[in-house]
C-alpha cells in the first residue's frame, strides 16, 4: 500500500496527524525492515557526540504505541510515519524530475 501524501510541498512541514499514526500501526507487519539511529554504537565521524548511526534492522515486536526491532531498537509510529513520509515525498520529486 503506497503511502498517501495530503498536504501536498508542506507535507515535510505539517505534523503527523492521528490518521496517520493509525494507519502506520496497520500498515507495519512483523518482518518489514526499517531504519532506526543506533546510539549504543558512536558515528565514527565524531567521537565526541552523542549521535548514533542508521541501521536497518526488521520488526520484531508490535505494542500499541511502539515496535522493538531485531536489533534492540524501538521506534514509535509517529516516527515510522515520519519516515514514511519523507521516503513518499522523497519519491514523488523524483518523478517530478523526470
Amino acid at each position: 500500500m503506497a503511502y498517501e501524501i495530503t498536504n501536498g510541498c508542506d507535507a515535510a512541514k505539517s505534523p503527523i496527524t492521528p490518521k496517520e499514526i493509525e494507519q502506520t500501526k496497520i500498515t507495519i507487519q512483523i518482518g518489514d525492515v526499517l531504519e532506526a539511529v543506533d546510539y549504543r554504537i558512536p558515528a565514527e565521524s565524531n567521537q565526541q557526540s552523542k549521535s548514533g548511526i542508521k541501521v536497518k534492522s526488521r520488526v520484531a515486536a508490535k505494542y500499541p504505541y511502539f515496535v522493538i526491532l531485531e536489533n534492540g531498537c524501538s521506534l514509535t509510529y509517529a516516527e515510522i510515519a515520519q519516515q514514511k513520509r519523507r521516503k513518499a515525498l522523497k519519491n514523488n520529486q523524483k518523478g517530478k524530475n523526470r
